[in-house]
């Protein structure tokens, strides 16, 4: 899971899935329109791991490693947020029944999980560093409106610094997102 999480965002642009699909960047076409960015991460990533200087793989066999990736690949393609609601619904409907299996059946489910609710955690850590990812955050989010705008675009939700406001935008963030989540 470690490894997972440390190359989930490699070689991220600074814009999202939409942004690169509507203006039919290489990687959108590389990877036809779904979980862009997530497939660059991880494709790019385990294209760096197979160099010998940062093959932490050399000492698995075949098996092994394919195990791994696999992992891999399911939890990074977890932190698509298109897939939010859907895979959280599944996630709680197993839970509900009493049917989910964390050992075997559902493993990749809850490493998938495990993985996305790590990546929307920002308001669950202490304030002051909530506020300075949240400052990133809206820093690439408007760079990104400012680029839709050049280009003509259409804006993206979040991403127009002269419309959104920040506080309110957190909040609909916690509500809708992160407390449904960690319920």
């Amino acid at each position: 899971m470690i490894l997972g999480a440390a190359v989930h965002d490699y070689e991220h642009p600074g814009v999202n899935n939409l942004y690169l699909i509507n203006s039919a960047d290489k990687l959108a076409i590389r990877y036809n329109d779904e979980s862009v960015l997530e497939s660059h991460h991880i494709a790019a990533a385990s294209d760096l791991l197979k160099t010998p200087q940062y093959n932490v793989f050399r000492k698995m066999d075949d098996e092994e490693r394919k195990e791994i990736r696999k992992r891999m690949v399911h939890m990074v393609l977890a932190t698509d947020m298109s897939k939010h609601f859907k895979d959280l619904g599944t996630f709680k409907s197993k839970i509900n029944s009493g049917s989910l299996d964390p050992i075997d059946k559902d493993l990749h489910l809850c490493l998938g999980m495990g993985m996305h609710l790590a990546d929307i955690s920002n308001p669950t850590k202490p304030w002051h560093l909530t506020q300075k990812w949240i400052e990133l955050l809206f820093d690439e989010f408007f760079k990104q409106g400012d680029k839709e705008k050049k280009f003509k675009y259409p804006i993206s939700d979040l991403m127009d610094r002269k419309s959104v406001n920040i506080a309110k935008a957190q909040l609909g963030f916690i509500d809708v997102i992160v407390l449904p989540s960690y319920e």
